[in-house]
C-alpha cells in the first residue's frame, strides 16, 4: 500500500466517523426540532438519511483497493469530503441555533403569560428581538399592529391570523394604509382599539424611525408620550421597537427617561407589574 492509498483510507474513515456523529446529533435534536418545525419533518428526515448513507459509503469504501487512485482523483475526493464536512457541521449548527432561538422565545412567552405586566408604552431595542416579544403578547392579548411592512409580509413572518388588525405605514393608497404624517388619525385608531373595558389590549408600533423622518423627533416624542398616557388610562401595552444607533445622544437619553425598555430574555416582571431590565 502506497502513501496515497493510506491517505485515502484515513480520509474516508474520518468522513465516516463524522457522518455518524452528525447523524447521532441529528437524532438527539430531532424531537425538539420537529416540535417547533413540524412542516419540515420530511426535509429533516431526508438530511438524516443522507448522513447515514454517506457514512455507509465511506466505511464500505475502506474495503476497496486504493492502488488505482491517481493524485488527481485523490484531490477531487478530498475536496468532496471537505465540502461534505462543511455542509454537515453547518447543518448541525443551524439546527441547534433554530432550536435554541425557539426555546428562548418560549421562555419569554411563558414569563409574559404567567406574570402581570403594567400598562403603558415600552421601548424595545432592535426590531428582531422586539418581534419575538411581540409574538408572545399577540398570543395572549387582542392585538393591533402598525408597521412599515405590508400586512401580508408581517403575517407570514409572525405567523398571525386575520383576527389581528395590521396597518401599513406608507404613502401608498390602500384601505389598510396610514400615511406617516397623519398622527392624529393614528392616535385615533390606537385609542379606539385600546378603549375597551375588561380587556387588556396590545399594540405593536413599528417603524418609529420612519415616522421621525417624516414628522421630526419632537412631534413623535409628543406623540409617544400621549400614547403612553392613553395606554395607562385604558390598561393597554404598547411596544415600540427602536434602533439606538438612529438617534443622537440627547434624543436617546430623552426617550430612556420617559419610557422603560423591554429586552428579549432579560425583562423581569414583578407581581406588582413594574418592569425591571437587568
Amino acid at each position: 500500500m502506497n502513501i496515497l492509498a493510506g491517505f485515502m483510507i484515513i480520509l474516508n474513515f474520518i468522513a465516516g466517523i463524522i457522518s455518524l456523529f452528525v447523524f447521532y446529533k441529528g437524532l438527539t435534536y430531532r424531537k425538539d426540532f420537529l416540535n417547533f418545525f413540524t412542516h419540515l419533518k420530511a426535509v429533516y428526515n431526508l438530511f438524516l438519511a443522507g448522513f447515514l448513507i454517506v457514512s455507509g459509503v465511506a466505511f464500505f469504501s475502506l474495503f476497496r483497493s486504493y492502488d488505482s487512485y491517481t493524485p488527481m482523483e485523490a484531490s477531487l475526493n478530498s475536496l468532496l469530503v471537505l465540502v461534505f464536512l462543511l455542509i454537515a457541521f453547518s447543518w448541525q449548527k443551524l439546527v441547534k441555533g433554530l432550536i435554541e432561538k425557539e426555546k428562548a422565545y418560549l421562555a419569554t412567552y411563558k414569563e409574559i403569560k404567567e406574570i402581570h405586566i403594567a400598562s403603558g408604552l415600552y421601548l424595545c431595542k432592535y426590531r428582531e428581538p422586539c418581534l419575538n416579544i411581540a409574538r408572545a403578547f399577540i398570543d395572549r392579548f387582542e392585538s393591533m399592529i402598525i408597521c412599515r411592512e405590508p400586512p401580508e409580509v408581517l403575517r407570514n413572518k409572525l405567523d398571525i391570523g386575520e383576527d389581528v388588525k395590521i396597518w401599513w405605514l406608507t404613502k401608498a393608497e390602500r384601505e389598510d394604509a396610514i400615511h406617516p404624517t397623519r398622527l392624529p388619525f393614528m392616535t385615533y385608531n390606537i385609542v379606539e382599539f385600546i378603549n375597551k373595558e375588561n380587556h387588556k389590549r396590545f399594540v405593536l408600533l413599528d417603524g418609529i424611525e420612519y415616522l421621525i423622518l417624516e414628522n421630526g423627533f419632537e412631534s413623535i416624542y409628543k406623540f409617544l408620550t400621549s400614547l403612553k398616557d392613553y395606554a395607562i388610562l385604558y390598561d393597554a401595552v404598547i411596544l415600540v421597537p427602536i434602533d439606538p444607533d438612529a438617534y443622537d445622544l440627547k434624543e436617546y437619553n430623552l426617550l430612556l427617561r420617559e419610557f422603560e425598555v423591554l429586552e428579549e430574555k432579560r425583562a423581569l416582571f414583578s407581581s406588582m407589574g413594574k418592569v425591571y431590565v437587568l
